[in-house]
């Protein structure tokens, strides 16, 4: 524990500690403290707001318990917490504040941290409040299968532990042992630019390699763009020569089967792709298909038994050209994130070239 002294020494004194000279230290209680409004868009997620989310219905069925704070001496019985909220007008689901518990140790310039739990609060016009503490051990099971949701810039695959193991988010160390900064809160930022934006010093990521997925999903229209065209009149043109098909597609529900030359207006098609990062390389692969037949939407509930390789665009499958996006399509969501009024071809772009957390910047 002397070269845990001395680092903190050397920061309240103001020296700046070269990245060769931070020293270890033995296994140290840490809190780091996120804010849901500070979390920037590009992160692709928001830990703050999307963990009490997954929390708050097993509190309140009790078959997870909260406990007063870290040492865990009382129980918080649903009862309890519900009073908290009513008495102090907010949510636990609404949590501004959640605090990170950890342990850390540095050997051998390798960092390690070890969640052991999570507190709650908020803010009120009376000050803050704090809704309780949750073990780590009792929900490890269930951050570790669950994919936390993103926005537009994140991925469709990271999990809750992988989110609060890689901490991509914005935060504060709050405490380190016995200390909690407040007589000198930059200290704190010091001791954090020392330890996660230093090269010399390992820290474990989880993320690191991890095949990651996006989904777009975007609509082209029929309009007079020359491969608009092309896709609508080639898929016009087979569900009339394969009308059996069109039918069992789901085309009876826009025409009649007594009808041999039915009339097929086909304005709109709906796209959902799934884009994959797999060491750098990017591919992508259809996932649904909605055509907007006669004022009605027929979904393509099997891809595989699609013939997208004898529907041909100007001599090419038709999901080969749709994924090459040459016409004129609008983009109306990523991931789970509505998207309007934005530049699709730079998206596209930024897709192709694996700037991932950056589709959407402000």
């Amino acid at each position: 524990m002397k070269t845990l002294r001395f680092i903190l020494i050397g920061i309240l004194l103001g020296f700046h500690l070269p990245s060769f000279g931070i020293a270890s230290f033995d296994a140290t209680q840490v809190v780091i403290t996120l804010k849901k409004s500070s979390q920037a868009d590009s992160i692709g997620y928001n830990l703050p707001a999307e963990l009490t989310k997954i929390l708050h219905s097993k509190i309140m069925d009790g078959s997870l318990i909260l406990w007063d704070g870290p040492t865990k001496e009382i129980k918080i019985s649903t009862e309890a917490l519900t009073s908290l909220e009513q008495s102090s007008n907010t949510l636990f689901k609404s949590s501004e504040i959640l605090n990170i518990h950890e342990i850390w140790s540095l050997s051998k310039r390798t960092l390690d941290n070890k969640t052991t739990g999570f507190s709650f609060g908020n803010m009120t016009s009376s000050g803050a409040i704090s809704y309780g503490f949750i073990d780590y051990k009792d929900i490890a099971s269930l951050l570790d299968k669950t994919y936390i949701p993103g926005n537009a810039n994140g991925y469709l695959n990271t999990t809750f532990r992988e989110a609060v193991q890689g901490k991509q988010f914005n935060y504060e160390i709050t405490q380190f042992g016995a200390d909690d900064f407040k007589n000198d809160p930059t200290r704190a930022f010091e001791l954090q630019n020392q330890l996660f934006n230093n090269s010399s010093i390992k820290v474990y990521n989880p993320s690191k390699d991890v095949v990651r997925f996006k989904t777009i999903s975007y609509e082209i229209y029929k309009n007079e763009n020359e491969n608009n065209e092309a896709i609508f009149s080639s898929l016009s043109a087979y569900f009339i020569e394969n009308l059996e098909y069109f039918l069992n597609l789901g085309g009876d529900q826009t025409v009649s089967y007594l009808n041999k030359n039915p009339q097929i207006n086909l304005t709109k098609i709906n796209v959902t792709e799934q884009y994959k990062m797999e060491k750098g390389l990017i591919s992508s692969e259809i996932q649904s298909i909605n055509f907007f037949v006669n004022g009605k939407y027929i979904a393509v509930d099997n891809l595989k038994t699609f013939p997208s390789i004898e529907i041909l665009v100007k001599s090419k499958p038709f999901e080969s050209f749709i994924q090459e996006k040459v016409y004129d399509f609008t983009i109306t969501a990523i991931n789970s994130q509505k998207i309007e009024n934005m530049d699709n071809y730079e998206i596209v772009q930024k897709l192709k070239k694996g700037h991932w957390n950056r589709l959407l910047e402000h």
